[in-house]
């Protein structure tokens, strides 16, 4: 990994993320923070917080996949600011309840600002 080079790690996260989410159907800033999420804690659950934190808007089922469903909540959002306030809010709640690393669990709860960047 050491010798990667930035072209390489673009090529991965172009590849096994954006692509995966279908990055270019996304609105600005809604590509950023499923992006941020994605390469963290996986495209599926990215996508995941992002239909929950839709609400009434997403008639699917909470699957993970970028689905006509989801694309088609998203045109129906008028607050984007919002909306990325409640995803980042999902995954800090995702973040707060994980069993299988409990230091994470402490770090999450003492610096929710970590996520003011994605925010």
């Amino acid at each position: 990994m050491k010798n990667i080079t930035m072209g390489e790690v673009y090529e991965i996260y172009d590849r096994q993320y954006w692509d995966a989410f279908e990055g270019d159907l996304l609105p600005d800033g809604f590509d950023y923070v499923v992006l941020n999420g994605a390469g963290n804690s996986g495209v599926s659950q990215s996508i995941k917080w992002l239909q929950r934190a839709l609400g009434p808007l997403y008639k699917g089922a909470i699957d993970g996949v970028m689905g006509f469903s989801t694309l088609d909540a998203l045109k129906g959002v008028n607050n984007h600011d919002a909306l990325i306030a409640r995803i980042c809010d999902q995954r800090l709640n995702f973040l707060r309840h994980l069993k299988t690393c409990p230091g994470m669990t402490k770090v999450v709860v003492a610096a929710p600002h970590l996520l003011d960047s994605v925010n």
